[in-house]
């Protein structure tokens, strides 16, 4: 989308913070405990929102949001 915004500023940036975000990730990820939390917490958000558990759903969000920044905190 941001290809159409003829914005060369917006698209430069937002590919600069894709890549850290990749460089971050992989580093992230490359922990077993790390890739077995995300999946767990990524089921647990999945599952309440198939069953229309929205509002648990947002909790678990907002729970896996600050468990991921307090382990990127903590590389």
């Amino acid at each position: 989308m941001l290809e159409y915004s003829d914005n060369t500023f917006l698209l430069d940036a937002s590919q600069k913070v894709r890549m850290h975000l990749t460089v971050f990730s992989n580093s992230y990820e490359a922990d077993d405990r790390n890739r077995s939390d995300i999946q767990r917490e990524h089921e647990e958000i999945y599952e309440a929102a198939r069953v229309g558990e929205d509002e648990k759903a947002l909790d678990l969000m907002r729970i896996h949001l600050e468990n991921s920044l307090a382990k990127a905190l903590s590389l």
